[in-house]
């Protein structure tokens, strides 16, 4: 028995050593409210080659992150997974408000390289600031479109020019976030902004199960061997099964074959879970254009059938790309890759909002559909919900709601205080639409230009199930292929039952080689006596 319980621990121990080559070299962390904690993004207890945006846990209420080597940590809301994250520096923006052109602001305000190494890049709407050394305060007048201090002045580029090369003695650029359309430089800039990160070859190489790292400043993909072990170590034991056969060693390669079939299980079972290919999809990807990634659920294409998603994507033109974020409803114009969250970036809406921002037909453009159009399906962005009243109302009825503006048609009025109203005027419907934050009033509120955040979590889970996201009837659905299942587990079935065969035969054939050599034995003893007789019956 000892031969057999070694060759058991060697499967064992082998299996041990397939398991533990599948751990990470970069775990996921988890982080509160802000979710996993994964490539480009790294822990503060992470190796350097894990990411390349350290965030910072330790207090779970304000989460911060650091955009580079020992830069500023900026507090941020909302969760990893997306492609976007929301930075909401409160700090930050109260130090803006206080002095907007102080050059600790400044420099814990500015953003890192749009591309930190190739294959991740970030991206905001952000202002090109020129910072000058001052050395005669006397010769450095406060400029026109930019500000001063003790011992700086910024400049801006305003007319958009390309920027003088070289730049003028003792001056540097740097990178600020910026709001859209603002008329000066001290009304643009924000320590409240959505930054896009865009990693498409880690994206392709999680997909292919590998491990995205940072490398001597390159991106890299390592990807373990698992497969190709495991088929080795299936190699092995069928060698050592047909070993044991040819010496005859029927019990060690009995042992080996049903060792054998359990592998097998497992060696399907992985290929099942890992295997790259999928069925045939219902939805098809389609490509857009080189600025936007491929269009897939939540959106989909004018070609695709309305169960393939819920906002529909218009390509016809491929330098002007829009959205329509209900049936039927308003083609948004969009810049950017179709993620986890889009940025609008409408000119023509926003042209008409700058003449005429209560005009019927503008408010009804601009506003936004219902949160979740299905459930686990939901749209967000800082928004401003507007009381669109066929008259006007009573001061005395309303006092919550203050007036907003007024046309020929309607009057609208805001609720700034959020608080709830005993019941909705009758004459009223509400709309929401996108807003700036930390705004006055309603005319300086509204804004064509603003990031959406679309989150599909169920349709995360599906994808990683190999299935297809769907809308059925207003529900979303996952479509799992099994054509692939099914054909692993008729090779498992089809493997044991030749497995159970082999066995089967194995020990008939020792029974009979046995029975064969007791009937040899008994006619090799019967031969004997009879010689010995006959020599006794001679004598």
């Amino acid at each position: 028995m000892a031969p057999v319980a070694l060759f058991i621990l060697s499967v064992l121990a082998h299996l041990v050593v397939l398991h533990s080559a599948e751990a990470k070299h970069c775990p996921v962390q988890f982080c509160s409210s802000a979710g996993n904690i994964s490539f480009p993004f790294k822990s503060t207890g992470d190796p350097p080659e894990c990411g390349l945006f350290t965030v910072d846990c330790s207090d779970p209420e304000r989460p911060r992150i650091q955009l580079k080597g020992g830069g500023y940590w900026h507090e941020f809301q909302g969760s990893l997974a997306s492609t976007s994250i929301f930075i909401k520096d409160r700090d930050l923006a109260g130090r803006l408000e206080k002095d907007h052109c102080n050059d600790g602001a400044f420099d814990e305000l500015s953003l890192p390289s749009a591309s930190p190494i190739p294959g991740v890049s970030l991206s905001t709407l952000n202002l090109t600031l020129i910072k000058c050394n001052i050395l005669d305060k006397n010769s450095s007048p406060q400029p026109k479109d930019g500000c001063g201090n003790a011992y700086h002045t910024y400049y801006i580029n305003s007319s958009n020019n390309n920027l003088p090369n070289p730049l003028p003695p003792r001056c540097e650029t740097i990178q600020v976030p910026m709001r859209p359309s603002q008329p000066n430089m001290s009304s643009s800039l924000t320590a409240e902004f959505y930054l896009h990160v865009s990693a498409p070859e880690c994206f392709q190489c999680t997909e292919s199960k590998g491990e995205c790292l940072v490398l001597e400043g390159k991106f890299k993909c390592a990807k373990g061997d698992k497969q190709l072990n495991l088929k080795l170590g299936v190699g092995k034991i069928v060698i050592s099964a047909f070993k044991y056969l040819i010496v005859g060693n029927f019990r060690m390669a009995s042992v080996a074959l049903f060792i054998l079939s359990v592998l097998a299980h497992h060696v399907v079972l992985h290929f099942a879970e890992y295997s790259e290919v999928e069925p045939s999809k219902h939805c098809p990807e389609h490509s857009c254009s080189d600025r936007t990634s491929p269009i897939r659920f939540p959106f989909k294409s004018m070609e695709h059938p309305t169960e393939c998603g819920l906002f529909t994507v218009n390509c016809s033109v491929p330098t002007w790309t829009t959205i329509q974020l209900e049936e039927g409803g308003y083609w948004y114009e969009f810049q950017g890759p179709l993620s986890t969250t889009i940025f609008i970036d409408d000119n023509d809406l926003a042209n008409r909002l700058a003449k005429n921002y209560c005009n019927d037909g503008v408010l009804d453009d601009l506003s936004l559909p219902r949160a979740s159009p299905i459930p686990f399906v939901s749209l967000s962005t800082p928004n401003l919900t507007l009381f669109k009243c066929n008259t006007t109302l009573d001061k005395n009825s309303y006092p919550q709601l203050i007036y907003g503006c007024g046309n020929a048609y309607h009057t609208y009025y805001t609720n700034p205080s959020n608080s709830n109203l005993p019941s909705p005027p009758p004459v009223c419907t509400t709309i929401q639409v996108p807003m700036r934050p930390s705004q006055p009033n309603m005319s300086s509120s509204l804004i064509a230009e603003f990031y959406l955040k679309v989150e599909t979590p169920d349709c995360t889970q599906c994808l990683e199930r190999k299935g297809e996201c769907l809308v059925e009837e207003g529900k979303f659905e996952c479509a799992e292929g099994d054509k692939q299942l099914k054909l692993n587990l008729g090779l498992v079935g089809a493997a044991f039952v030749i497995i159970v065969l082999v066995v089967v035969c194995c020990f008939s054939w020792k029974k009979r080689i046995q029975k064969h050599q007791i009937m040899a034995g008994k006619l090799q003893s019967s031969s004997y006596t009879n010689t010995i007789t006959n020599a006794v019956n001679t004598s």
